[in-house]
């Protein structure tokens, strides 16, 4: 093993390791090898000292210094030949080596002895305390150092262009953390959710900005901001699991911070910024980090995460943690987005921004896809490029590839086959042979970079198909060695490569997948699967707008109908993924569209979800519901409506649309003197106690009916009938309460109208 990528620990932690596997090993002797610099050795051997004193049988512990590679009274060949008696005695043999090459001298020099220690690692030299107030210096500095600008490269190739903009020209702020209770803001523990390209990095990063400059942040404390892409973290734990403090310590003297240690000490004055935690592949990391986040007293911490997370964390979690989603851009922000690229892109083609705002403006589907950050940013490239502007999302990514692997092939970063400059010029399908395998095993690693040598072994893979394998290995050296020259659609980044998005892999993954049998058969075998959604979405809509292989996007249709049952409560995922399935418009079959409609309303109306799950699905579900209308499925939608409820449907289940939380509901209810200056009399909050937060569907349906040209009266009907009708009202009113007395939302005022039981309004049960 390489000295490098062993774990390392400070002289105490290095003592206190030990002392923790002599504790593990219960009476059996340890044998502990640690690479430990000249500078250290005195203090490491203080401390397990003071852990393993001499007692009066004998000294327990047998220390062995290996310097220089002597070992000229040949102690260390004794130790080798007695490794099992030591063991057996209960021997703790520590054996201090100073430098890599002697460990690797070791290693071949007492085979026995070192063939499986108990320990092994790397004891680092004391750094120089320095004070805080200089860390805390540094650490702005270098929040703003990595955060000011927003790096377009991987949407150009980089020998062509290299586009770096100032974040803050082209930030616009989608995330509400501001609340009332603003002096209650330090140690404030928010989750922020949202969909893939919803601008929750870029979020993050203009938090970084502001707080390291000093600026205030709505909803925030003061701080010192450190923000940390929880992919490093996950990368981390794959070669040793600790915890997320000790981590951050390491981590930020990587980045060159001196003395970072002693931001431990001072927490309280630091707002953590954790971005990304779909990007930890296990949920038991992902629940890890939350509750020793949940423990840490930092000024605030802010993570975020795709929605699909809240599916496998606790409910204590989602308790300590405040969930906040990301808003869309509306007309105005869109507007004012393209007009801060146009200024800061080279007009290339004369383009006129307000054309760009005008077709978005006046087509329903471009102005659906605008409403996401990314896709926004993609738009503003492809009308930057004169490429056209196809109105689904599966057509943007497919004709952004397309014009940016065509450009990087003729921008020569994959100009010749493996058989040198000489070689054939690669086609845009031999490009994508490439892209796609790297995509599969970037998402695979939840888009944290792939390093030189795992690449290597993917071209080894790619080109073995089509070459010998002696030719095949050299091919793939000097495909990697091109892609060190111009990373092109990929990103260099500490560690390796990754793509400029995590979405962007997901697509060339979904490319991947169509052409590799084994990864389809897995695809549709899995495809709720924690990292599949995107990927499932995108097959489909390559599959149906851009292939037209009907037959096998009917196959994956059936694979998610098929897949989708199971017995127990649900995940937040397995609606989700229908809901993208049909938003993507691949061109399904109409019945099979009708039975995929089918199962997301039996998803809302009779299948069980933990509480904050429902929550998130009704509220993606009301979103879906509204826009399908003018989509492909829209005919489905209206007679699914109508056949659940005009008149409701008996298989409804009423308890799991709408829970009503009992606790304190005489005193609560005592306060209600009528409904029409609710808001004035009684506090939202209690309200928000008094009623689940998922009767947002609930409260939309009438007027969704309306909007589908269905009669909402028989819905209405059932409502009036059902136990705690007028709870139910006093709920919805609260839901959204007015900015100002007398204000009302027009609609929850006409439904409680139509409702209301008497001329007062309605009384308690």
């Amino acid at each position: 093993m390489i000295a490098g990528e062993l774990p390392e620990w400070s002289p105490v932690e290095a003592a206190a390791q030990l002392a923790e596997q002599v504790e593990l090993a219960a009476g059996r002797g340890v044998v502990a090898i640690l690479v430990v610099p000249d500078a250290a050795l005195a203090e490491l051997r203080a401390e397990v000292r003071a852990r393993f004193p001499e007692g009066p049988s004998g000294d327990r512990l047998v220390e062995f210094r290996f310097s220089g590679g002597d070992d000229p009274d040949g102690r260390l060949r004794a130790l080798n030949f007695a490794r099992d008696r030591l063991l057996r005695d209960g021997r703790v043999v520590l054996i201090a080596v100073s430098g890599p090459e002697e460990l690797r001298r070791l290693q071949r020099e007492a085979v026995d002895l070192v063939v499986a220690p108990d320990l092994l690692g790397t004891v680092r030299l004391p750094a120089p305390e320095r004070p805080w107030s200089e860390v805390a210096r540094d650490l702005r500095a270098k929040m703003e150092e990595r955060h000011r600008v927003l790096d377009l490269t991987g949407l150009v190739p980089a020998t062509a262009e290299h586009r770096a903009v100032e974040l803050e020209q082209v930030y616009i702020d989608l995330v509400d953390l501001s609340r009332r209770d603003e002096a209650d803001a330090a140690g404030r523990h928010v989750l922020v959710l949202g969909d893939p390209g919803a601008g929750k990095t870029t979020f993050l990063r203009h938090l970084a900005v502001r707080l390291a400059g000093g600026a205030p942040v709505a909803g925030l404390p003061p701080g010192v901001p450190v923000l940390v892409p929880l992919a490093d973290y996950g990368q981390d734990r794959e070669r040793r699991v600790r915890p997320f403090a000790a981590f951050l310590a390491d981590w930020l003297e990587g980045l060159g911070v001196a003395g970072a240690r002693a931001i431990l000490d001072h927490l309280d004055e630091v707002v953590l910024l954790l971005d990304g935690l779909d990007e930890l592949p296990e949920a038991g990391a992902r629940r890890a980090v939350l509750d020793e986040l949940a423990r840490l007293e930092a000024a605030a911490v802010v993570v975020t995460g795709r929605t699909p997370v809240v599916d496998d964390l606790r409910a204590a979690q989602v308790r300590r943690f405040e969930i906040v989603g990301c808003g869309r851009p509306d007309r105005r922000q869109i507007r004012e987005v393209i007009h801060r690229f146009h200024r800061i892109l080279p007009r290339r083609h004369g383009r006129d921004p307000d054309d760009l705002f005008r077709r978005i403006r006046q087509d329903r589907a471009l102005r659906s896809l605008a409403r996401n950050p990314l896709m926004l940013v993609f738009l503003i490239l492809l009308h930057d490029l004169d490429a056209g502007l196809p109105d689904r999302r599966v057509e943007v990514f497919h004709r952004l590839g397309e014009l940016l692997v065509d450009r990087w092939r003729r921008a020569r970063s994959l100009a010749r086959a493996a058989g040198g400059e000489g070689g054939r010029s690669w086609t845009p399908a031999d490009v994508m042979r490439v892209l796609g395998p790297l995509a599969w095993a970037m998402v695979k690693r939840r888009g944290r970079p792939v390093g030189p040598a795992e690449i290597e072994e993917v071209l080894f893979e790619v080109e073995r198909r089509r070459l010998p394998e002696e030719v095949a290995r050299e091919a793939a050296r000097r495909t990697l060695a091109r892609l060190e020259r111009d990373t092109a659609l990929l990103v260099r980044r500490p560690g390796g490569w990754a793509f400029v998005h995590l979405t962007v892999a997901e697509f060339f993954a979904a490319r991947e997948v169509l052409r590799d049998g084994e990864r389809w058969a897995r695809l549709t075998a899995r495809p709720f699967a924690y990292d599949s959604r995107e990927i499932v979405v995108f097959a489909a809509g390559i599959l149906g707008v851009i292939a037209g292989e009907d037959d096998r996007l009917a196959e994956l249709g059936a694979a998610v109908l098929r897949r989708s049952l199971r017995p127990g409560r649900y995940d937040q995922r397995h609606p989700s993924l229908i809901m993208g399935l049909l938003d993507e418009q691949p061109g399904f079959a109409p019945s099979l569209r009708a039975d995929l409609v089918d199962r997301l309303f039996r998803f809302l109306f009779v299948n069980a979800f933990s509480p904050w799950k429902a929550e998130l699905v009704q509220a993606e579900a009301v979103g879906f519901l509204e826009a399908a209308r003018d989509k492909e499925h829209g005919p489905q939608v209206r007679e699914a409506l109508k056949r659940w409820l005009v008149p409701p449907h008996r298989a409804i289940r009423w308890d799991r649309v709408e829970r009503l939380k009992l606790g304190n509901l005489k005193d609560a209810m005592g306060i209600v003197d009528g409904w029409v200056d609710l808001s004035r009399k009684m506090k939202t909050r209690i309200l928000r106690d008094l009623v689940w937060n998922n009767h947002l569907l609930l409260r939309r349906l009438p007027s969704l009916l309306r909007e589908y040209g269905l009669d909402d009266q028989p819905l209405l009907d059932a409502f009036r009938q059902q136990e705690r009708a007028s709870l139910r009202l006093i709920g919805w009113a609260a839901a959204d309460p007015p900015e100002r007395p007398g204000e009302r939302d027009p609609e929850v005022d006409a439904v409680m109208r139509r409702l209301a039981l008497g001329e007062g309004g309605p009384t308690p049960d």
